[in-house]
């Protein structure tokens, strides 16, 4: 049973790793692709 809880813990422990790093990754090419768009535009305006 404690075994069971142990795999449990570490599977969760895991997911919410692996969910963490996806936030963050998709943030960061979120703000890398809004701050290039801007520099296209700025160099479409000029």
């Amino acid at each position: 049973m404690v075994n069971f809880i142990w795999q449990l813990a570490s599977f969760l422990f895991g997911f919410i790793t692996v969910v963490f790093l996806l936030i963050v990754l998709i943030t960061s090419i979120v703000a890398f692709i809004k701050a290039f768009i801007k520099e296209v535009i700025k160099a479409i305006k000029e």
